[in-house]
């Protein structure tokens, strides 16, 4: 079967378990996974990394040798238009669902009119751990879906054994508005994978490379957007985010609160 994403690259990887397991529940290989790019977005995001399309060409080229490392995808391809034989994974998005909570793995599984397993805690991806960050924890912060009640300077005190990675800019507005932390560029995200399962963990909030993260079963923290900003005729209120990564497989752990992340960070340096 061909298969084709036209999502983020956190809605792609969110979405491999149903791929992976709808080839085997129908024993048809999936002969080609084609991550489309250019696809506009539905919903205004604003601070998108990707602009106006839910993924751009770059992106793809960043997310793609992750995707490859998965055993059963033969071939991926990047590509603006998808052949009619296709099967568009993400095509649930018209679908009347509430997008605002649930896990975004659920999500796919609303296209089968069938019972597929839903075996989140799998690993999909042959990924082999690179150390050079052994006795560092990585830090993901995106300028999305942050917990506006959440104090994340209280990891200051740990900044010397962390490293961030993302967008320059991400690290630039960090350290703008919280404190210095080290920072390191990733090629793509098959490095950031190998990283993460090498690093001592990962803390981040809902982002795509945070579900790097989860699709590798890298030891992880995640900060959930329990609250964020929301503004109206010129106004600010503060009204419940999305918390639509929920983790599964591996040690992972939600940090709600700025006392149990403290706490977490210091089991994660012993």
């Amino acid at each position: 079967m061909i298969l084709s994403h036209d999502g983020s690259m956190g809605d792609l990887l969110a979405h491999m378990h149903f791929a992976v397991e709808l080839s085997e529940s129908l024993k048809d290989p999936i002969e080609e996974f084609i991550i489309q790019t250019d696809v506009p977005m539905k919903w205004a995001v604003p601070n998108h990394p990707n602009g106006n399309v839910n993924m751009t060409k770059a992106a793809a080229e960043f997310v793609k040798p992750l995707v490859e490392s998965c055993g059963s995808i033969r071939k991926v391809t990047i590509s603006d238009k998808i052949p009619e034989t296709c099967v568009n994974i993400s095509k649930f998005r018209d679908f009347p669902l509430n997008f605002s909570s649930g896990s975004m793995k659920d999500w796919p599984y609303e296209l089968c009119k069938f019972h597929l397993p839903h075996g989140y805690s799998r690993k999909l991806f042959d990924v082999e751990a690179d150390d050079k960050l052994k006795d560092k924890i990585i830090f993901i912060r995106t300028e999305r879906y942050n917990n506006v009640k959440f104090d994340i300077g209280c990891l200051e005190p740990f900044k010397d054994s962390l490293v961030m990675v993302g967008l320059p800019r991400e690290h630039n507005l960090f350290e703008k508005h919280h404190f210095k932390v080290d920072y390191i560029p990733l090629n793509d995200a098959l490095e950031a994978a190998q990283l993460m399962l090498g690093a001592k963990g990962v803390i981040g909030n809902q982002s795509g490379l945070f579900w790097v993260a989860e699709m590798v079963k890298a030891k992880r923290i995640l900060i959930p957007c329990q609250f964020q900003n929301y503004q109206r005729n010129g106004k600010n209120y503060v009204i419940p985010g999305p918390c639509n990564v929920i983790c599964d497989g591996g040690w992972h752990e939600n940090a709600s609160s700025e006392q149990k992340l403290v706490s977490l960070v210091n089991g994660m340096l012993d």
